[in-house]
């Protein structure tokens, strides 16, 4: 019944996305002119109307969105128990199988952020969210952070030296060694999004929580 719903959620914010249909939400309420796009790979690529990534160490779009949404506790931005109502399944739908593609991921990014009025969308974006904020936060709720990568292809925390090292032996290989581990790489290929998923499984799995709760009440 779950992937029912979320299947049919799909198709809704595909519908919505394709006829690009107008809102009175925070998104169609924002300027054009803030439109950016997000950084990251997988599903966390996604164009945001309001979060930015021009300054030092800033979280892509969707960590964004998650972690502010939570830090907009105990304020006058918190979430109602209406919007958390509607917030629940677009959440839960960033972690389902359903989604295949950036588009898809968009589409639902957008009902996401449409759900959010303009007000907490803006309080979000003036948090200016940090991978050092975002450590902080794990670690004030008791929660292990994955560790950022620093690239594909087994190069997550490596130095640069290290991954300098590796670029050079693969230069020295011969003709038939680099094809071979061209394809590997190939192969690997199709476990980015899986891999973003993980990254934000720490994040979206406490807000789903926050959210379940509100709706509850």
């Amino acid at each position: 019944m779950k992937k029912m719903i979320i299947g049919l959620l799909l198709v809704a914010v595909s519908i919505l996305s394709a006829c690009g249909g107008s809102t009175t939400s925070a998104a169609a309420a924002a300027p054009a002119a803030g439109t950016n796009t997000a950084g990251g790979q997988g599903f966390q690529q996604v164009t945001s109307a309001y979060l930015k990534r021009d300054y030092d160490g800033a979280l892509s779009v969707t960590m964004q969105a998650a972690l502010g949404t939570m830090k907009l506790e105990g304020t006058n931005n918190a979430v109602t128990a209406d919007q958390a109502a509607k917030l629940l399944p677009l959440w839960q739908a960033t972690e389902s199988d359903a989604i295949q593609n950036p588009t898809e991921i968009n589409a639902v990014y957008k009902q996401i952020e449409s759900t959010m009025t303009p007000a907490q969308m803006q309080a979000i974006a003036a948090m200016k969210l940090t991978r050092t904020e975002l450590q902080s936060w794990a670690q004030s709720q008791g929660i292990q952070m994955p560790t950022f990568g620093q690239g594909q292809g087994g190069q997550q925390g490596l130095s640069a030296d290290a991954i300098a090292t590796r670029r050079a032996g693969f230069a020295n290989q011969d003709p038939s060694a680099q094809a071979t581990r061209r394809a590997q790489f190939a192969a690997q290929g199709g476990q980015g999004r899986r891999g973003g998923q993980n990254m934000m499984k720490f994040l979206t799995d406490p807000l789903l929580k926050l959210l379940t709760t509100r709706v509850a009440k």
